[in-house]
């Protein structure tokens, strides 16, 4: 009889733990996650003050699909949303990309959300071709981007070894490079795809600017590609509801919804041949 008692009480410790575990690692339905990111367009931006964009897009529709009510995005400088989600006051931040010191207080989304891709923009008739190793320019002035680091790979190292480019200048924005790039002061610029795109087409300079072709291939000549993630702050984020987030991304990329945003974007924003 005392046996049974005692078995009794254990099972129901056992029973109030796993009762008690789970509601402190799940978020109910009514929860509004907390996002924040910088304004980056077209992967995340405001039209009429409500947010857009193709990172917007894929992260609303995998936050519907772990069953709470929505998700509230605040845009910030970029500093500013990482340590606002570093110390628990948002729950994610997005676009963000990996490094060491991010992973000791975030969880990173399995999948990749964006795999950037950078690219070398040139005037209009240049006909200008390369491959990775960039043998053929160092008659050549390049733009780069103040502070970027570029990774690792052929393209960081044409830039900082001596002698591969004519010259190198920086730049603080995509509007300086492509004032640069047109008013001749530069050859090339490098660039993520879908940014300065966004940036050309709404400026009306899609029939200015094209890209540096693969001479060996003859297609557009990618130079670096960056894959960015959503990162969850693991002060406030309970780790089962980012393993539910998980399996939204994941259910996206297999039924091809995360695609279909994608290739709406990819419709948009394109050189015309």
């Amino acid at each position: 009889m005392f046996t049974n008692i005692r078995t009794i009480v254990f099972l129901s410790v056992i029973f109030t733990s796993s009762l008690i575990g789970f509601s402190a690692n799940a978020f109910d339905t009514s929860h509004t996650l907390k996002a924040t990111t910088l304004h980056y367009p077209p992967y995340e931006y405001e039209i009429n003050g409500k947010p857009a964009g193709l990172a917007v897009e894929i992260l609303e529709e995998a936050v519907k699909r772990t069953g709470i009510k929505g998700v509230d995005i605040e845009f910030f400088p970029w500093k500013r949303a990482v340590s606002s989600t570093q110390y628990g006051n948002k729950e994610v931040i997005f676009n963000a990309g990996k490094n060491k010191s991010r992973q000791e207080w975030g969880y990173y989304s399995k999948d990749t959300l964006i795999l950037q891709k950078y690219y070398l923009f040139t005037r209009k008739g240049s006909n200008i071709k390369t491959n990775l190793d960039f043998s053929n320019f160092s008659d050549k002035r390049i733009a780069i981007r103040n502070g970027y680091l570029y990774g690792s790979g052929p393209f960081k190292e044409s830039i900082t070894t001596p002698d591969v480019f004519k010259a190198i200048s920086l730049t603080d924005s995509t509007s300086q490079s492509v004032r640069l790039l047109l008013g001749g002061r530069v050859d090339m610029f490098v660039g993520d795809f879908f940014p300065v795109m966004h940036y050309i087409i709404n400026n009306d300079l899609v029939h200015e600017i094209e890209l540096v072709d693969n001479k060996e291939t003859g297609e557009d000549l990618i130079v670096l590609t960056w894959p960015t993630y959503f990162l969850f702050s693991k002060i406030n984020v309970p780790f089962n509801y980012y393993a539910s987030f998980n399996m939204a991304l994941k259910t996206m990329l297999d039924d091809g919804s995360y695609q279909e945003i994608y290739e709406k974007y990819n419709l948009v924003y394109r050189l015309p041949e």
